[in-house]
């Protein structure tokens, strides 16, 4: 291997990388807005529970709105690896 390939291994190496670091902090954001739409639906079962519709209704939208967060987060990392893989198989 030449020195010219080794650096481009190694920059392959460095971006492929960085992709994946990407993909971990979009992973931990997704389940964070996972936890938070569970703590949520968990409170509107409570009030569903003291029959509180006001807040049961407005805890279930607090917890829908997380949840559509942590989907995005979740499609973006797995897209994040996916690049991560394409760019791996583009450096073989």
């Amino acid at each position: 291997m030449t020195e010219e390939q080794g650096l481009v291994s190694e920059d392959a190496h460095t971006v492929e990388h960085e992709h994946h670091m990407q993909a971990a902090d979009l992973h931990r954001l997704a389940a964070h807005h996972f936890a938070a739409a569970a703590r949520h639906q968990l409170v509107a079962a409570e009030a569903d529970e003291a029959d509180d519709v006001q807040g049961a209704a407005y805890r279930a939208y607090l917890a829908y709105g997380h949840q559509i967060q942590a989907v995005s987060y979740a499609e973006e990392a797995a897209l994040r690896d996916e690049e991560a893989d394409e760019d791996d198989v583009e450096t073989e």
